[in-house]
């Protein structure tokens, strides 16, 4: 079964304002949640076993979550996630939000996470794990051929375009 009749109740962090926003199934066959915690909207994660447990081995020292900010080098002013998607070997690609307190815009960063968990893959972003992208990001799809498409939004300018981006894997 799953959790207790179904249901399980994780705590990311203390915090009373945990909340999940993604939910994907990992290729090994765990789950990985996506969202913020803290009032302060700081990114978050959990690892779960198939039956609503948290994954240990996974995340921050293993204990199957983790609050982004104690990842060496994650942004400060990163906050929610807008899309997450897998690599077959395991690594999560996550979108979240960066304010732009000049244009008053959501652009993004779009970081891509070892796949145990444990920190962000310098494979990506020329070491630092994540890039910046100045639109938002809405989705986020891993093709069969393991590359990354994003899907977001040019606000900038009127009338808005939807943007579609190819990454290709590393």
């Amino acid at each position: 079964g799953f959790g207790t009749v179904g249901r399980t109740w994780i705590d990311v962090t203390s915090d009373k304002t945990d909340r999940g926003l993604r939910l994907i199934r990992l290729p090994g066959g765990n789950l990985f949640m996506a969202g913020y915690c803290k009032s302060v909207h700081l990114t978050c994660a959990a690892w779960l076993t198939p039956s609503g447990s948290k994954a240990s081995g996974f995340g921050v020292s293993g204990s199957g979550s983790a609050l982004f900010t104690d990842y060496a080098g994650w942004p400060t002013d990163a906050y929610t996630s807008f899309g997450v998607a897998a690599f077959a070997d395991g690594r999560v690609a996550i979108a979240v939000g960066k304010p732009d307190a000049s244009t008053e815009l959501n652009y993004t960063y779009l970081a891509l996470l070892r796949a145990d968990g444990s920190g962000l893959d310098p494979a990506a972003g020329n070491g630092a794990g994540y890039v910046s992208r100045t639109v938002a990001t809405s989705e986020l799809l891993v093709t069969p051929q393991q590359q990354l498409i994003v899907v977001g939004t040019n606000r900038s300018a009127t009338p808005h375009s939807i943007i579609v981006s190819r990454f290709d894997s590393t």
